[in-house]
Parts: structure tokens; C-alpha cells; sequence
């Protein structure tokens, strides 16, 4: 009777493919089409900016591309490091606000407001 259980899940997960039949995924870069990126000036690349985290915390985009934060709830703010990098985020609690990024290089992103909360926008 013990064995039942055990040959009925295992059924189920032969009918469903296993564990991760379908189509291959890649890791998130950051932007929404990693296969085929924004064309250059696009804004294929989303930052979450809730809680105390940036979601993601690194996006690898192409030179001339821009890539937007969406503020939902707490005031953040956003500094760039790096020589070339765009205008820094004035302290924002809503709505989204988008920076090209025009130089080549790695790019740091701070919000001083809350320890720890770093990221990185890499650009090809």
C-alpha cells in the first residue's frame, strides 16, 4: 500500500516531463529579451525598486541603451559610479524613470538611503 503513493507521483511527474521538461532558460541578465536585445537607444531593461533591494541587482546591456526603474512604495534614490555614468535618481517613491547610458564600462548604482542596497548596470 506505501508503494501506491509513490508510483502515482511518480506518474505524474513522467506526464508532466520531470523536473524542467520544455523549453532551455537562461539567467536573468536583467533584460526582458536576453536573446535579442533592445536595439540600441531601446529600453528593453526593467529595474524593480521596492523594498530594499534592486530587482535585479545587475543588468548587462549594450552601449547607447537605457534601462528604466519602477519605484512602488518607499523613497529611493539612485547614484551612479563610474566615469561616463548618466544623471543620478533624485529621491523617488513612484512611478518609473528611465537613464541611457552612452559610455562603456561598469557602472555602480547606490541608494543611499538604504545600507546595502547596490547594484551593478554593465554596458558592451
Amino acid at each position: 500500500m506505501r508503494a501506491l503513493p509513490v508510483l502515482v507521483a511518480a506518474a505524474i511527474l513522467a506526464a508532466c516531463g520531470g523536473g524542467g521538461g520544455g523549453s532551455p532558460t537562461s539567467p536573468s541578465t536583467g533584460n526582458n529579451n536576453p536573446g535579442n536585445p533592445a536595439p540600441s537607444g531601446g529600453s528593453g531593461n526593467t529595474i524593480s525598486v521596492a523594498g530594499t533591494v534592486f530587482d535585479p541587482s545587475s543588468v548587462t546591456i549594450s552601449q547607447g541603451q537605457s534601462v528604466t526603474w519602477v519605484f512602488a512604495g518607499i523613497t529611493h534614490n539612485v547614484l551612479f559610479g563610474g566615469t561616463g555614468a548618466p544623471a543620478n535618481i533624485p529621491e523617488t517613491s513612484t512611478g518609473t524613470v528611465s537613464r541611457t547610458f552612452n559610455t562603456r564600462g561598469t557602472f555602480s548604482m547606490t541608494c543611499t538611503l538604504h545600507a546595502g542596497m547596490t547594484g551593478t548596470i554593465t554596458v558592451q
